[in-house]
């Protein structure tokens, strides 16, 4: 990959990362609109024409949508409100002439026919008809034409597809036909009334209750979920039989102060397994420890460790288009091996959402397909979870397509805990490289430095040795190895 590729990559791994933390993907620039003057210059009439939103727009689609003979817009938007009707009420009641087409001989679309309107005074209006006008966006099929001062029509021709011209005489202003190629009558079409929009003032209060979020793929939390317990020992999620749920809750929580009763009543006689962690600092946990005190709390509870927060907040922004920041309550609906299956934002119950009704209507993505998505963006700030989804799609994929990656970023792992004087960490993630990369000439030479430089000469000379039989030329390896052949004939009685 050239540097330029490179940095263009980073750029746009860049630019979805402010996205999917709630930024703007405009920068949050306004919408602009343009009007033409007529003698090739233009002036920015966005705020009086209210364009000028800060919506991040992406699709607009023009139709004369009100029936009152000029166009009105609909803009399609990444954020909300994700569709806005701009309303053209201007109302200066000029004279306009709407036009549909249909082929016979050409296409049944008529698309890529030319309308020309000649008005009495012989001033020409062009038109074509295209399909698609805007970015992944189609107007109206109707061919709208603002005919200014001009009331009378002269002539109306069509080039239809194919370079056919067609006349059609006697079309009148403020009307909607339809024209026939081949057919020499024109059509008029009633104006039906306008239709009305619904619109209601936005509810500020939130909801009591938000649907719970179903995944279409088994997710593994990753492996280091810790949290302490009541007595602040540090634990793992401990095995399962059924089904566990997982709620983060704050004593300084409203919402989580209403949740922890109800909660007490719902799993009273479930079989759901129910896993309380607070995220409230550990020394400024009386209030947490007070209130569970108060309800009687009956079911395993603990303090969430601030890595697994960290950890479970980046997971969720990958899991997501656009995720929230993580705010409590927040549950977590596991199966007996640890598989995320459902997750609720807010108050809720994630014990009924089993089993999942309904079906896809188009076809879920494959869990390797998933993991090795999560593999790669978790590594990005934790490359050790990150390296765990990506083992898991090198075994579902059943190829070694991820294997050097996997052996690089291992190595990567294994050098860094070397750096820090953990000797242990690093000979299990040299051992983790050289399965998947045996072959790997600059891996075993690595290796077995790191070894020598610790004592194991004799596994150091086996790997030298390795490296050697698939880079016979090395003359860094042929120097290594002979050092350490003349250390062990030294030590040998």
């Amino acid at each position: 990959m050239s540097p330029t590729q490179d940095n263009s990559l980073k750029g746009w791994d860049a630019i979805m990362r402010q996205v999917t933390h709630g930024y703007s993907w405009s920068g949050q620039e306004r919408n602009v609109c343009y009007l033409n003057r007529g003698d090739g210059t233009f002036v920015n009439v966005s705020y009086i024409s209210g364009f000028d939103h800060l919506d991040d727009s992406r699709a607009l689609g023009l139709v004369d949508w009100d029936r009152d003979g000029d166009l009105d817009v609909w803009l399609r938007n990444r954020t909300a409100p994700r569709l806005r009707l701009l309303q053209n009420t201007q109302g200066n009641g000029q004279p306009w002439l709407r036009i549909t087409l249909e082929g016979k001989t050409s296409n049944r679309d008529a698309i890529g026919a030319v309308v020309e309107i000649t008005t009495k005074d012989g001033s020409p209006l062009v038109k074509s008809l295209r399909a698609g006008e805007f970015f992944m966006s189609q107007g109206s099929k109707a061919l709208h034409f603002g005919l200014g001062q001009h009331r009378d029509i002269a002539r109306v021709r069509v080039l239809w597809p194919g370079g056919a011209w067609q006349s059609f005489p006697r079309l009148s202003a403020h009307k909607h036909y339809h024209l026939q190629q081949g057919v020499s009558r024109p059509i008029e079409i009633p104006l039906p009334s306008a239709p009305t929009v619904a619109t209601k003032t936005a509810n500020a209060e939130p909801r009591a209750r938000q649907s719970p979020i179903h995944l279409p793929v088994k997710i593994p939390i990753f492996p280091s979920f810790h949290y302490r317990d009541q007595a602040l020992k540090l634990q793992a999620l401990p095995p399962s039989k059924a089904n566990r749920v997982i709620l983060l809750w704050s004593s300084q929580c409203a919402a989580c102060r209403k949740e922890l009763p109800a909660l007490l009543k719902r799993y009273a006689n479930n079989t759901t397994e129910l896993l309380a962690l607070c995220v409230d600092p550990i020394d400024d946990s009386a209030d947490a420890y007070a209130l569970m005190d108060e309800l009687g709390w009956p079911f395993p509870w603990g303090f969430a460790e601030r890595a697994t927060l960290e950890r479970l907040e980046h997971w969720q922004q990958i899991l997501f288009d656009r995720a929230p920041t993580l705010s409590v309550p927040f549950s977590i609906l596991l199966d007996s091996d640890h598989n995320v299956l459902a997750l609720q934002r807010g108050p809720g119950d994630l014990t009924n959402t089993l089993p999942f009704t309904g079906r896809w209507f188009t076809n879920p993505v494959s869990p390797a397909y998933v993991y090795e998505d999560f593999g790669r963006l978790f590594g990005e700030r934790f490359p050790a979870e990150g390296l765990y989804y990506l083992e898991l799609a090198a075994q579902l994929a059943q190829t070694n397509k991820l294997h050097p990656e996997l052996a690089s970023k291992h190595q990567q792992l294994a050098r860094q805990h070397a750096e820090a004087n953990r000797p242990q960490q690093a000979i299990h993630h040299f051992d983790k490289a050289l399965s998947f990369s045996p072959e790997s000439a600059s891996l075993c030479h690595n290796y077995g430095i790191f070894l020598a430089q610790h004592g194991q000469l004799p596994r150091a000379y086996q790997l030298l040795k390795r490296a050697l039989q698939f880079a016979p030329d090395s003359e860094a390896t042929k120097t290594a190895l002979e050092m350490i052949e003349a250390d062990l004939t030294t030590r040998t009685p």
